[in-house]
């Protein structure tokens, strides 16, 4: 019914254009952004979708209830709340009892550091990462991504001298030779 009268009365009014094109190009146009919507169906959250969406509108002491009160992954949340408050993001990381997830959480915030050119940061997450999981190789790529923002901070020597420290069985050396040589091949910030 509604859409019967609007189209009625953008007929009128397009009856009183003098431009016959022009209220030909009006009338499509009218159509067009008035025409029926398709509505689907809404679809229910889960609690962790809301913990997620909490998250990312910035509400973390809403979020980490949810996560809490129904077993969500707390790395999910905290990287979402790393970038603007680092050292809380570690905090509640750490209040997971979930193994793997910690170690999740804490590979991904080194990686996030070194993104942001902080290796010293990026460094000591690893580190903590790897204690967590008991793997001395754990995240190579992380490691490859380290020495590349490290090498950008300038420190091309400093950063030689770690990665000829690194073990060379688990391929870390490997890792971190290549990081350096791409920052020094192609030094732009990625």
């Amino acid at each position: 019914m509604r859409w019967a009268s609007e189209a009625r009365r953008l007929h009128e009014l397009a009856s009183h254009m003098t431009d016959r094109k022009l209220a030909a190009g009006f009338l499509q146009a009218a159509r067009t952004s008035l025409s029926p919507r398709v509505v689907f169906g809404s679809v229910e959250l889960t609690p962790c979708d809301r913990a997620s969406t909490d998250g990312n509108s910035g509400k973390f002491a809403e979020a980490y209830n949810l996560v809490e009160q129904n077993h969500c992954r707390y790395s999910d949340i905290a990287m979402k709340q790393f970038a603007s408050d680092p050292a809380e993001a570690e905090r509640e990381l750490r209040k997971s009892t979930d193994k793997a997830d910690v170690i999740l959480g804490l590979a991904r915030m080194s990686d996030a550091a070194a993104k942001n050119c902080d290796a010293a940061d990026a460094l000591r997450l690893l580190e903590t990462a790897r204690q967590v999981s008991g793997k001395r190789d754990y995240c190579a790529g992380c490691v490859q991504r380290i020495a590349w923002a490290w090498t950008l901070r300038g420190q091309p020597s400093v950063v030689l001298a770690w990665a000829r420290s690194l073990p060379i069985a688990d391929g870390e050396r490997g890792y971190a030779l290549l990081g350096v040589a791409q920052a020094l091949a192609h030094p732009r910030r990625k």
